[in-house]
């Protein structure tokens, strides 16, 4: 709540910042920057934000989290925060990821590429995935969530961010589907019967403040009920 920049469920904000720099931010997102004449810093508090940097070498940006902080060497990238890591999605350009100790101490040290995706956490950095620049581009313009092998529940968290109302599921049942799709996030309810065409699922809805999602049978036939 005392964030310098936040959105609410569902909202997606876009804000131009001192020397051209442009962010963006996702459903229940929050950041707080600090500009000054040597330096350029957001402090992603929770959520995802889009960043497009104006390069300028005598003034740095970065990006820190919980986790570490990214020193962008480049232009345009996007970096997502939950409770267990730091993703950083490279679309253009390269950045410098460092990951903090518990003290605030740097740790390790990786420089990322345009195209590639990694993660920070406690544990250090994660190995470094390829990505599709074009379709992630794409889905933060259209408001579309891109999941490669994502177990469900946490594919129903982030969905969840962007709808009001409360997903009742039992993770453990369903942590074992793994999702692969491009769901769009301004029509949830769409996302949902997407996932129930894939998966043995029964989605329940209740009222607009309660949605309840069970495992089925694989020869039973999935469904939305209210």
């Amino acid at each position: 709540m005392l964030a310098d920049m936040r959105t609410t469920s569902g909202e997606w904000d876009t804000h131009i910042l001192a020397h051209n720099n442009r962010i963006t931010l996702n459903s229940l997102s929050a950041i707080n920057y600090s500009f000054n004449a040597n330096a350029r810093q957001l402090e992603l508090v929770r959520g995802d934000v889009l960043v497009d940097v104006v390069t300028d070498p005598e003034n740095p940006f970065s990006v820190v989290t919980k986790h570490g902080e990214i020193y962008a060497l480049g232009t345009r990238f996007i970096v997502s925060l939950d409770e267990e890591n730091t993703t950083l999605s490279m679309l253009e350009s390269s950045a410098s990821i460092q990951t903090w100790d518990r003290g605030r101490k740097n740790t390790d040290k990786l420089i990322i590429s345009a195209g590639q995706r990694v993660s920070m956490s406690s544990q250090g950095i994660s190995e470094v995935e390829e990505i599709d620049t074009h379709v992630f581009s794409d889905a933060w313009k259209s408001r579309q969530l891109v999941v490669e092998n994502q177990p469900l529940p946490d594919v129903l968290d982030e969905l969840a961010r962007h709808r009001t109302g409360f997903f009742h599921y039992d993770r453990i049942a369903l942590e074992n589907m793994r999702v692969s799709a491009v769901l769009p996030l301004d029509d949830t309810e769409k996302s949902l019967q997407l996932l129930a065409r894939s998966f043995p699922l029964r989605i329940k809805t209740f009222t607009p403040w309660l949605t309840i999602i069970d495992e089925v049978d694989d020869g039973k036939v999935n469904s939305t009920s209210r």
